[in-house]
């Protein structure tokens, strides 16, 4: 029994020596906490993942934080956009973390959690960042609160979301619009919500024939914004590839270089936009290459008194430029392709 008693407590007391460093680091590990909290919520992760973004934001490229937010579907993501998008929300320098703030003091701020409005202690005003998003990084955040928007219980609110599409629609907006229908209690605001379902269906909705069913809905509309609309699925743009075009364009036509709805100057612009040719050299330049490598009364073996015109003085240059002597730029005043144009779209080199 004596024995029993001894092998019982060392076993006792390798456990306890065991286990003690076992659950030590895995608490040590723990993401950055709140003051009272624990682990950071969920939305509190998502703009951690998108804090270099946020801190640095741009319309260009604040587009991937503020969707992270728009789809999260988590609770307080709409008040964190509209905190944001007023310049209500600000960041502790110390640790990065987000909060919403009151003044408390005339040196000290009140931190509210952003995920449920709890009291997360205090912070001095050198310690915080208030966030100030530029006029194109709060219109973007405004078209993600749209959704939210659109089924707000105030009338008010509802209307202006329904302005904010009309202004600045969106793909992402022909969803939330149509799960907002249903709901909708005011005969006028349902009939707008309506109208641009299928105003967004025509410029969004993949299903061709979806697509077309709400084209001939509006039959007979002249309405401003109809029309706006169905602009875009008539109108026709140049563009340039280097072999058969996309199967996925709609062709309207090839344009061959030289004709007169695509003259040379214009096709070859076109393949130096799409970096396809190299910029046409100026006549200057050209000159002042030709009369650097006059060798024997010649420039690459042609006379001087050849030099008379301009197909002659290209000719030259471009036996220059083939040894590497001419000033870096294109030669010939034929384009670099003499294949075809597609939409209304480019030049592809043969």
């Amino acid at each position: 029994m004596r024995l029993f008693s001894v092998l019982f407590a060392c076993l006792f007391a390798v456990a306890v020596v065991v286990a003690g460093p076992i659950t030590g680091p895995a608490l040590a590990q723990s993401g950055p906490s709140v003051p009272g909290q624990g682990q950071p919520s969920p939305i509190q992760n998502i703009l951690q993942e998108n804090r270099a973004l946020i801190e640095k934001s741009s319309r260009r490229t604040i587009g991937p934080a503020i969707a992270a937010l728009r789809d999260s579907g988590l609770p307080a993501a709409r008040n964190v956009l509209e905190k944001w998008q007023d310049k209500a929300l600000y960041q502790r320098k110390s640790d990065g973390l987000f909060f919403f703030a009151e003044k408390a003091g005339e040196d000290s701020y009140r931190l509210i959690d952003i995920a449920t409005g709890a009291d997360a202690g205090t912070a001095n005003r050198q310690n915080l960042d208030r966030l100030r998003p530029n006029s194109g990084v709060r219109a973007l955040i405004g078209a993600a609160l749209v959704p939210y928007q659109l089924t707000d219980p105030d009338p008010a609110v509802r209307s202006g979301a329904l302005d904010a599409i009309s202004r600045n629609g969106e793909a992402a907006h022909l969803r939330a619009l149509r799960g907002a229908i249903a709901s909708e209690t005011e005969p006028g605001l349902k009939a707008r919500k309506e109208r641009l379902e299928r105003l967004l269906t025509i410029a969004y909705d993949p299903d061709p024939a979806a697509r077309i069913a709400a084209i001939e809905s509006f039959a007979g509309d002249l309405g401003v914004d109809v029309r706006a609309t169905l602009n875009p699925l008539v109108a026709t743009t140049r563009a340039v590839t280097t072999g058969a075009p996309p199967e996925t364009e709609n062709i309207a036509r090839r344009l061959i270089p030289g004709s007169d709805a695509l003259p040379e100057a214009e096709a070859y612009r076109l393949l130096v936009a799409a970096g396809l040719a190299p910029p046409r050299i100026s006549a200057a330049d050209r000159r002042n290459a030709l009369a650097a490598h006059i060798e024997d009364g010649a420039v690459a073996g042609i006379p001087l008194n050849d030099l008379n015109s301009e197909a002659t003085r290209e000719r030259a240059y471009a036996a220059l430029a083939a040894r590497g002597l001419g000033a870096g730029h294109a030669v010939a005043a034929r384009p670099a392709c003499d294949a075809c144009l597609w939409p209304e779209t480019g030049c592809h080199p043969g």
